[in-house]
């Protein structure tokens, strides 16, 4: 049978109900014109045409799914059975909430962080030029590079698309007509922004001619920026504001969703990367994205390397490898993300381990309910079914309530940790997010669930029966001997 026939049949059922009316009446009607009296044709009719309220249930029962009857039956009976029992469901549900929602913040961070690709087209062909220096100290991986390399790379390497950028954002002051504003500055070079695979929504990205020392003063704004300082109006483009004092013609904006750095940034300027001044150190970093295969890249970033002459000391091997985008960035926060989510996940454990011992108390109490209903024929499985979804009932009621206290954590760690957690997306407790902590739930229901249901699924029915009424009868007499001192009984 169809499940959509199975959400009809309370319909159906009342047009069935209608029809055998229809139907019964219209044998009285035949038997009432031979002649019948009207009661006598009416208690003929009904006694031909069979019980009618059968005939419905066998049509009924033609139109359902056994196993969902079962446990919408089931389900309503653990919620009466939780109605009688506020003190202990106020517990469970609250104990299980802070648990599954701590894991629902969590794991909606290392989701955003770890688990997501980057937000730009083709994610897993960028990548980084690390060097590494291997030595008897140890092995050192460094991603910066200075001017040099940076003109090593821009000469040597043709299977991969190159950028610079500098790997950390200033506050600059910005002026504009008559107000003035702090805001966050990076400098990048001639394709970044192509590199990433993300265009300006209005104007363009920096030239080459832009990027060379002495070329003309240009910035690129952030949306947000955009939005904050004017409005959003398109007729800023090849405008001029003043950066750090010094006119820059604004060429470009970038979209909404775009994160320079992978981090927050208001504008960036060209890079103008030389052997002088920041280019003197390693203070910029090599973004890639490889259109060939990565060992032709690494290839050719170790012969732009050797091409600069240098000569490592004695004692260590230096070379250039490819580290993608994802992993360089996270690094900071893998660690601590992955700590956390392992803490959040015993908590869960600890919660579940806990509800289970109460759910074994409560069995026990339950001793006489459940050996009547196994004396009445109820089976084993039965037993556990039922048990088992009295424990979904509590963890689908603390995981709902989860979710609200997760996104309440999420709010405050997101707080706590400022723009952290923030790298190139919004870290929200989405749809992914719910789903993950449905199955958290479930999980949550099946540990603390299965062992008192299979231990009270174990019980002797003849035991469970005297046990019941020998405690009927201990509260009875407890009951007789407060009543026979007590003159209100």
């Amino acid at each position: 049978m169809g499940i959509r026939r199975f959400f009809k049949r309370t319909g159906w059922d009342r047009e069935r109900s209608r029809e055998i009316d229809a139907h019964i009446a219209l044998m009285a009607d035949d038997l009432r014109a031979r002649g019948i009296p009207h009661d006598e044709a009416e208690r003929r009719a009904r006694a031909r045409f069979g019980n009618p309220i059968a005939i419905r249930e066998e049509i009924y029962q033609m139109n359902s799914i056994p196993l969902i009857e079962t446990l919408v039956r089931d389900g309503r009976y653990a919620l009466r059975l939780l109605r009688r029992s506020p003190g202990f469901a106020v517990t469970a549900i609250l104990t299980l909430a802070i648990a599954i929602g701590a894991n629902a913040a969590v794991f909606s961070l290392v989701d955003g962080v770890l688990l997501r690709p980057l937000p730009y087209p083709n994610p897993d062909q960028l990548a980084h030029a690390e060097r590494v220096t291997m030595s008897s100290r140890g092995v050192f991986q460094s991603p910066g590079i200075d001017g040099a390399m940076w003109e090593a790379i821009r000469q040597h390497v043709t299977s991969a698309d190159t950028a610079v950028y500098s790997d950390w954002r200033a506050g600059v002051n910005l002026a504009i007509g008559g107000t003035a504003m702090n805001v966050d500055h990076q400098r990048v070079s001639a394709g970044f922004f192509r590199v990433i695979g993300v265009s300006p929504v209005r104007g363009r990205e920096f030239t080459e001619e832009e990027d060379r020392a002495g070329g003309p003063a240009a910035v690129i704004l952030s949306h947000g920026l955009w939005q904050r300082a004017f409005g959003g109006n398109p007729s800023v483009l090849n405008s001029t504001v003043l950066v750090r004092g010094e006119p820059h013609t604004i060429v470009g904006i970038m979209p909404a969703s775009f994160r320079g750095n992978f981090s927050m940034a208001d504008l960036w300027t060209p890079v103008r990367a030389s052997r002088r001044g920041q280019g003197g150190g390693t203070n910029f970093l090599a973004l890639l994205r490889v259109k060939g295969s990565a060992e032709a890249v690494e290839a050719e970033l170790n012969q732009a390397y050797h091409s600069l002459g240098f000569k490592p000391r004695e004692g260590e091997h230096v070379w250039y490898h490819l580290a993608p985008v994802k992993q360089m960035v996270t690094a900071g926060s893998r660690d601590p993300l992955l700590t956390m989510w392992a803490a959040v996940g015993l908590v869960l454990l600890i919660a579940s381990v806990n509800l289970a011992g109460l759910l074994l108390s409560r069995a026990r109490t339950r001793t006489r309910e459940i050996a009547t209903r196994m004396a009445l024929g109820s089976g084993r499985r039965a037993v556990i079914r039922q048990l088992l979804v009295e424990s979904i009932t509590l963890a689908l009621a603390g995981g709902v309530l989860g979710v609200l206290v997760g996104q309440l954590m999420l709010n405050g760690m997101q707080a706590l940790a400022g723009n952290q957690y923030s790298l190139w997306q919004d870290v929200t407790l989405d749809l992914r997010a719910v789903a993950a902590t449905a199955a958290i739930t479930m999980l949550a229901a099946v540990i603390f669930g299965t062992i008192p249901a299979l231990q009270a699924s174990r019980l002797d029915v003849q035991s469970g029966l005297r046990e019941g009424e020998s405690r009927g009868a201990s509260a009875r007499l407890r009951l007789a001997s407060f009543c026979s001192s007590a003159p209100v009984c």
